[in-house]
């Protein structure tokens, strides 16, 4: 079930999610086990082969990947604003997890 939700015509007003934060969770649950699932079946050489994105490789495409998933995970059991970005953490948890895959962080 997607829906759309009209924008609020007021800057600054909150926009009302599109989706409630259950079937949003389900939803991305499902989508991360399709990715783990490829992730798994990646040979040692997949891991260095280059993407779509300039300059990211697969293994930095899938930390960052990781990292968000992390941090998604966790929004409103930190401290801050609840769905706050942190783009300090997002990225060391991409560089420190950059050096673990594919073995112990997948």
């Amino acid at each position: 079930m997607i829906a759309t939700v009209p924008r609020t015509p007021t800057l600054g007003s909150p926009r009302r999610p599109a989706l409630d934060r259950p079937t949003a969770m389900t939803l991305a649950e499902t989508a991360y086990q399709r990715f783990l699932a490829q992730l798994r079946d990646l040979s040692d050489d997949d891991w260095s082969r280059p993407t779509d994105c300039p300059d990211w490789d697969v293994r930095a495409l899938a930390s960052h990947v990781l990292a968000q998933a992390e941090m998604a995970a966790s929004a409103g059991k930190a401290p801050g604003r609840p769905g706050q970005r942190d783009d300090a953490a997002v990225s060391l948890s991409t560089r420190s997890r950059r050096c673990r895959l594919p073995s112990t962080a997948v």
